[in-house]
């Protein structure tokens, strides 16, 4: 089954602390928007600019605060091997599952990251997950090295792989197929892709922190095999990638996001990067407006039975697998690949039909008879 987990930004007060009462206020907004996981202290929450007892302590409060609710990674990345071990170990004992960055600053071969993850998998009490993010470590883990690392620690169970294209995430589940690993992308345009490998177990992306309703609709919607859906589902992802690369660090951006939707928080982010151009923030604003926060049902009738003007507006359920249509008349059908109404009809009186599944260009209407209704 696949998982969305949320990269949780950090919110920090005036003195570039963690602000625990703004902190709850997006633990709850994410834990109410559906998402399975919380990697708390990942890239956009801004680790490094915490110290060791200061990220600890953070996990502490993030695991008490959580209560079990979603599941909950570290990140324990630290530039000290001694650090990371320390920060790992210690992890466990709040009910975390620690990821580790690969070692930052000092360019690493291969060999060399074998046998740094090596010796960690070995020095530590519990799972790890690997972390691969060659723009900010400067190297990449290859495929071949992450076999070599399962092959000789079982308890290596997974990898965030956030890689610019999918090549390298696909080919790492093609070269641990079999094993009992779990790879997610690191990026969220990447989802589909990761979902279709043996091994892919969905994403650890950004963008679910300000839309966790359309994430965890999506997610929910693959799992279903509900591929009309899914797919309209990941366009609005897609069109929302853009935030990215709007500001050279998005966690002040995705702040600033949470507060457009309404949060009560700080939108403050640690030296140098607490500042944004006034219409770069307006751009990504109004990149998130175009996107529906509740997406609608699977498929949404407006019948004028009988009479033209006549309107009688109802929901059909996810659970029902036909449709009634009344009266001889006008059935307008909602479709969510498009988000919009999009084809207009006539069906017989009494007559029954299959929720809509959406392709390129057509609605598919389960009747035997006439399956396929071009769109205008």
């Amino acid at each position: 089954m696949a998982k969305i987990i949320a990269p949780v930004v950090t919110i920090f007060n005036e003195e570039e602390k963690p602000d625990y009462a703004g902190n709850k206020k997006v633990i709850d907004f994410l834990i109410e928007g559906g998402l399975d996981g919380i990697l708390v202290l990942g890239s956009a929450g801004e680790f490094p600019d915490l110290n060791e007892q200061e990220r600890l302590d953070f996990f502490r409060f993030y695991a008490e605060y959580v209560n079990g609710r979603v599941e909950l990674l570290a990140g324990t990345g630290c530039i000290r091997y001694a650090d990371t071990l320390a920060l790992s170990n210690a992890v466990y004992e709040l009910g975390y599952t620690p990821m580790v960055i690969s070692p930052y600053y000092f360019e690493m071969d291969q060999e060399k990251l074998f046998v740094y993850y090596d010796r960690l998998a070995k020095d530590v009490k519990g799972a790890l997950y690997l972390y691969n993010f060659p723009p900010r470590t400067g190297h990449s883990i290859a495929p071949e090295t992450i076999r070599r690392l399962i092959d000789a620690n079982p308890n290596i169970i997974g990898l965030k792989d956030s890689v610019s294209t999918p090549g390298h995430t696909n080919m790492v589940c093609r070269t641990v197929e079999g094993k009992p690993f779990t790879v997610y992308s690191g990026f969220d345009d990447q989802f589909l892709s990761n979902i279709a490998n043996n091994g892919g177990g969905g994403c650890i992306g950004a963008l679910s922190i300000i839309v966790p309703e359309i994430w965890s609709s999506l997610v929910k919607a693959a799992n279903e095999r509900d591929f009309a859906r899914t797919f309209a589902l990941y366009h609005l992802i897609q069109k929302l990638m853009p935030i990215y690369d709007m500001d050279t660090n998005c966690s002040l951006i995705l702040k600033k996001l949470l507060v457009h939707r309404g949060l009560e928080i700080s939108d403050r982010a640690v030296c140098p990067f607490n500042q944004m151009n006034a219409a770069i923030y307006q751009s990504a604003a109004d990149l998130l407006d175009s996107a529906p926060m509740h997406p609608p049902p699977p498929c949404w009738l407006n019948t004028s039975p009988c009479v033209d003007g006549e309107t009688d507006s109802r929901l059909a359920p996810r659970s029902a697998n036909t449709i009634t249509v009344k009266g001889q008349g006008r059935t307008e059908i909602f479709c969510p690949a498009l988000f919009a109404v999009f084809f207009l009809a006539s069906f017989p009186a009494n007559s029954q039909y299959s929720h809509c599944a959406a392709g390129r260009g057509v609605v598919q209407l389960g009747h035997c008879e006439t399956p396929w209704f071009v769109v205008n």
